[in-house]
C-alpha cells in the first residue's frame, strides 16, 4: 500500500508577482521567485507551513481546465508517494486515469498527473531517487572530519560529547527516548531521520509518536514536573 502526504497545491495567475505579494500582504508568507516551465514568472510561496506554488499563465489559458497548466486559479493538488512505480499501477487498478505519465521532471524527482473529478489535476511527486543519490549512513564513533579541510581533524565522537552526551537536556532526552523505543522494536538499523513526520516507522507502515518528559531537569526547580501529553488521535503503548 502507497504512503501519501501533502506536498502543495499551484496556483495558476496572470500575474504570480502580484499574487505572491498578495499572500505576503495578507497572510506574512514568504516567497522566493524563479521562472516556470512555459518561462514566464513563478513564485514559491510558504505561508502557514505549507507551500504554495504559483505560476504565471499563458494567454491562451482558459477555463474549464483540459489538463494541468491549463486555467486561472487551482492548478492542481499535489501528493508526494514513495514509490512512483507502484502508486501508478495501484491508481490504475482503481480506474484512475492519467492526463500525464509517470516521467522525470528533473534529475532525482519524478512526477505524473491525475484526471481528478471537474477537471482537477492530481500531482504525483516522487522524490526517493534524490534521496537515495544523498542517503544517510551509520558512521564509525572514530570517522574523522574536517571543516574547513585544512583544520585539524575532528572524530564523530568527539563532536558527539560535545553536543548530545548531556542526556539531562530536553532535546537530548527526546531523541533518547525514540532511541530506546526503537531499539526495543529493532528499528534502529539506520540512521535517524530529523525531517520525517513521525517518530518511528513500522515495517507494516504504521508509524510511531514517542513522547518523553523527566520530572528532574537540567536547570534549578522549585518542584518536580508532572509530565502532560496532547497529541493527534493514537493508540497509546503503556509498559506492563
Amino acid at each position: 500500500m502507497s504512503n501519501y502526504s501533502y506536498h502543495h497545491v499551484h496556483l495558476l495567475s496572470t500575474d504570480a508577482l502580484a499574487a505572491a505579494r498578495f499572500y505576503e500582504t495578507m497572510f506574512d508568507a514568504t516567497f522566493t521567485e524563479s521562472k516556470g516551465a512555459n518561462g514566464l514568472p513563478r513564485c514559491h510561496v510558504h505561508v502557514g507551513g505549507q507551500l504554495i506554488l504559483i505560476s504565471t499563465a499563458d494567454e491562451d489559458a482558459r477555463e474549464p481546465a483540459t489538463g494541468p497548466h491549463s486555467q486561472i486559479g487551482i492548478d492542481h493538488i499535489g501528493l508526494r508517494v514513495e514509490d512512483m512505480d507502484e502508486a501508478a499501477a495501484e491508481l490504475k487498478e482503481r480506474g484512475a486515469e492519467f492526463s500525464v505519465e509517470p516521467r522525470e521532471f528533473r534529475p532525482g524527482i519524478r512526477i505524473a498527473f491525475v484526471r481528478g473529478p471537474d477537471g482537477a489535476s492530481i500531482e504525483l511527486v516522487e522524490y526517493d531517487a534524490c534521496r537515495s543519490a544523498i542517503a544517510a549512513k551509520t558512521l564509525e564513533p572514530e570517522t574523522e572530519f574536517r571543516v574547513p579541510e585544512e583544520s585539524p581533524a575532528a572524530r564523530l565522537v568527539d563532536y558527539w560529547q560535545w553536543s548530545g552526551s548531556s542526556l539531562m537536556d530536553n532535546t537530548a532526552r527526546g531523541v533518547l527516548a525514540e532511541f530506546l523505543v526503537g531499539r526495543a522494536l529493532g528499528l534502529t538499523g539506520e540512521p535517524r531521520r530529523e525531517w520525517e513526520g513521525y517518530d518511528l516507522r513500522l515495517p507494516c507502515c504504521k508509524t510511531i509518536e514517542v513522547k518523553s518528559s523527566a520530572r528532574v531537569q537540567s536547570w534549578p526547580q522549585k518542584k518536580c514536573w508532572v509530565g502532560t501529553y496532547r497529541s493527534r488521535r493514537s493508540q497509546l503503548i503503556l509498559p506492563a
